[in-house]
Order: C-alpha cells, then structure tokens, then sequence
C-alpha cells in the first residue's frame, strides 16, 4: 500500500485531487460523488524470488464522477500524472509506472453512476 499512497502524491501534485477529500487509497467512500481511488490488483504483487524485492505488477485508478465526459478527462490527467520513470521518495522506488490502457467508463451500482478506470502497469521496490 505504501507504493500507492507515494503514487497519490503525484496526483496531488498535479492538482486533480486531495488525499482524504477526493483522493483514496484502497477504497472511494459511496458518499463521495467525485473522486479518485487507487487499487492494488486483487490477486495482489507476483514475488519473484528472482528479482529480489522488486515488483513487476499492476495498479488501477478509478474515477468517479456524475458526469461521463469530466469523469473520461479526468482519468486522462491522472494517467498523464502517473506516467513516471525513475523516482524515488517516501520508501518507494518507482522504475517505471505507465497507463496500458485508455481510460474505460462503465456503469457502477444500482444507480448506474459512471465510473472510470485506467490500468497501469508499475515497476517497483520498497527501500
């Protein structure tokens, strides 16, 4: 988790969203109409003896918004904020993170609010 909660400061820093207002790690609260999660994949980081203490994974972040078209661009910026090589700060060592996808918009709960998500694909260590 603390890979993400580095990675969120990248998307604070571009001003798209505030960590604990409309920025999350691990979960987006249902009260928030607006806003933006990062997920680790449910099946977790792949160890590879190999590597020693670097990760080869996966990462998602979802937006949520009323709004399809703001909510699309909004994804946009957050792939645009996390594509990112060769950084390094709070125990985190970024190789590389980069979006290996356009950002999707699907229909989400009983509502069907839109959301929208992006995959990247992550090089990591902790240190």
């Amino acid at each position: 988790m603390k890979h993400l909660i580095y990675l969120a400061t990248f998307i604070e820093a571009a001003g798209i969203a505030q960590s604990g207002v409309d920025l999350f790690v691990g979960t987006l609260p249902a009260d928030v109409p607006r806003g933006v999660m990062l997920i680790d994949p449910l099946s977790g980081h792949e160890i590879d003896e190999g590597l020693g203490g670097f990760f080869s994974s996966q990462i998602q972040a979802v937006v949520r918004n009323p709004d399809p078209l703001e909510g699309f661009a909004v994804a946009e910026r957050v792939a645009k904020a996390l594509t990112l090589e060769r950084v390094e700060g709070d125990g985190v060592k970024v190789v590389w993170c980069r979006p290996m996808t356009r950002p999707i918009s699907y229909p989400r709960g009983e509502a069907d609010d839109i959301e929208t998500s992006v995959r990247f694909r992550l090089g990591f260590a902790l240190v």
